[in-house]
């Protein structure tokens, strides 16, 4: 997959589609059916809805950019995949922390890439692409938090039951610390 072409600013005459034009083009191309079929179903409701049709050239462009974007995502999901079976028992904490440095690694490419083909990448983009990071690495964070409680309180809670089950006071901390995480299996 090579990188996204540089136009004159022009947005596509799919792009220009209402949203409920877009989501039944998606729907048509997420069904498999042939690129002419597509075009055939798509420009009978924009034609009975007294709208210009898509040219075929115009369809075929933005499906290419479509499953550019799927690959991408299949890619991503495969990766993630990969990395979630090399985890351990800290699989979601281990996952959240490589999908944020993968995020991380993609937002810098994009910026690469944005500068290398405009010569300069606008600060409200920058501003967005480090908002998402931000907000990401948030999303993380309230993530790890939340799995710590959790371990927590199961930690309480195992430890609690140990000692009603007769363990001794030393064995039911041990417990406790295992279960929280505390010390290594």
């Amino acid at each position: 997959m090579t990188g996204e072409r540089i136009t004159r600013g022009r947005m596509g005459r799919v792009d220009q589609l209402d949203s409920d034009f877009k989501d039944l083009l998606y729907g048509y191309l997420r069904s498999g059916l042939a690129l002419t079929e597509v075009r055939r179903r798509i420009n009978g409701q924009l034609e009975a809805a007294g709208q210009e049709p898509l040219s075929y050239s115009s369809l075929s462009r933005h499906a290419q950019k479509v499953e550019r974007v799927a690959w991408r995502v299949r890619k991503a999901q495969e990766m993630a995949r990969a990395l979630r079976s090399g985890f351990g028992a800290d699989a979601d904490d281990d996952m959240t922390a490589a999908m944020v440095r993968l995020l991380q690694a993609e937002v810098l490419e994009t910026i690469v890439r944005l500068r290398d083909e405009a010569d300069t990448v606008d600060a409200e983009t920058v501003n967005e692409l480090a908002l998402g990071l931000q907000r990401l690495a948030r999303a993380a964070e309230i993530s790890a938090k939340r799995e710590r409680e959790i371990r927590r309180e199961a930690a309480e809670a195992a430890a609690a039951e140990a000692k009603r089950q007769g363990l001794s006071a030393k064995g039911a901390d041990a417990l406790r610390a295992y279960v929280a995480g505390d010390i290594g299996a």
